[in-house]
């Protein structure tokens, strides 16, 4: 009995990588298609990752990727504290490791369901980075 949670938990947890690589495939497509130029797809860097990097204009956008199958959730709920602090962080890595010149933003976008009641949104401007201390990288 408990063998085949454990395998259950394993297959729950495939479908829900799954789901998230098809949300990142759709997100870029869509980004694609309204002018974003793509530079990075799950960028990572040690501890560091960002799901999308685009450039557009005078911007290069840090995009967090969220789907979810059925149900919705607030958009202020959906990157919180802790989260938005790492992808700061991995932006700041991002941007000295390239020695970006460009005004960084920071975007979310959100799937919701799938195939042809498949929705996205795009929020510009999710959040605005904060002032991190030098000790905190």
């Amino acid at each position: 009995m408990k063998n085949s949670f454990v395998q259950i938990k394993t297959t729950m947890e495939l479908n829900t990588v799954e789901i998230g690589k098809n949300g990142e495939y759709q997100a870029v497509e869509f980004l694609k298609e309204n002018g974003y130029r793509i530079r990075e797809q799950n960028w990572r860097l040690g501890k560091f990752e960002i799901d999308i990097i685009a450039e557009r204009e005078n911007d290069i956008v840090f995009f967090e990727v969220k789907t979810r199958n059925g149900f919705d959730i607030p958009a202020d709920r959906i990157v919180q504290g802790q989260q938005k602090t790492r992808i700061m962080k991995s932006a700041h890595a991002y941007i000295q490791r390239y020695k970006i010149v460009k005004e960084p933003r920071f975007d979310l976008i959100t799937i919701f369901g799938s195939g042809p009641k498949m929705r996205i949104s795009h929020i510009e401007s999710y959040f605005y980075p904060l002032l991190i201390s030098a000790r905190s990288l």
